[in-house]
């Protein structure tokens, strides 16, 4: 009786084991294609991604874009550049607001190839800019772009500053308005000279940085940028390098 226990006991043995090796060498083999078919699509993705970055990266830097600063939803300043060219400060604001309230980006963007929406917290590092030999801290900067009329508050700053009699200010706003153009040109100029800051350096990590954390929008959205907030920090640095 124990023979017979034990050899079905053996014979159970062997079916499970026979059973299981089966069933698992199934599971191992379906487990395997499905990595397989992942990790293909992982590296076409990835090769789709490295190119898109590369191509965006090249074309950012060699053709026209526009920046455009968002101050609780509306666009208060602007200015389209060119790599190694003056840039082009905007000035029928008023129209621009409208275009960006109406959502109609693409009347914005114009000719260039991509629009940059900058919000408040992409200058967070920028601590002053010096404009025609003056020191102006970061606040300051920021309350004149808002303001109607930031030529007279830097006007006021020049005047103290040289300590000019008030007589001269007839002069000193001549001047000023020769070099600096109209209120919105000099609201633009503020504006470049604090996004240049920001940007210093001109590491393409800092303007995917900012991204990520939605301090810059970027249109039209490319297949990198679209991707950006759900990759690593070190991923990112890879393709944009």
């Amino acid at each position: 009786m124990v023979n017979a226990l034990l050899v079905v006991f053996i014979v159970v043995v062997i079916a499970v084991y026979i059973l299981l090796k089966i069933f698992f060498k199934g599971i191992f083999k379906v487990v395997s294609i499905i990595w397989s078919v992942l990790a293909l699509g992982m590296l076409v993705f990835g090769g789709f991604l490295f190119a898109d970055a590369n191509q965006m990266m090249s074309r950012f830097q060699s053709e026209q874009n526009t920046f455009v600063f968002d101050v609780d939803g509306d666009i208060v300043a602007g200015f389209s550049s060119t790599t190694g060219q003056e840039p082009v400060f905007l000035e029928d604001l008023a129209a621009i607001d409208q275009y960006y309230d109406a959502g109609d980006l693409d009347a914005i963007l114009g000719d260039s190839y991509k629009l940059l929406v900058i919000k408040e917290g992409a200058l967070a590092n920028v601590n002053n800019i010096e404009l025609s030999k003056y020191n102006i801290d970061r606040e300051t900067a920021l309350a004149w772009i808002k303001s109607d009329n930031p030529k007279d508050q830097f006007v006021d700053l020049v005047m103290v500053e040289e300590a000019y009699d008030e007589s001269l200010r007839p002069q000193v706003v001549e001047q000023l308005s020769e070099s600096l153009g109209t209120d919105e040109q000099f609201k633009a100029l503020l504006f470049a000279n604090m996004f240049s800051i920001a940007l210093q350096g001109g590491q393409p990590s800092i303007l995917i940085d900012k991204i990520r954390e939605k301090d810059i929008a970027m249109y039209p959205e490319s297949l990198v940028i679209k991707t950006v907030r759900f990759l690593p920090s070190f991923v990112i640095d890879q393709v944009v390098k």
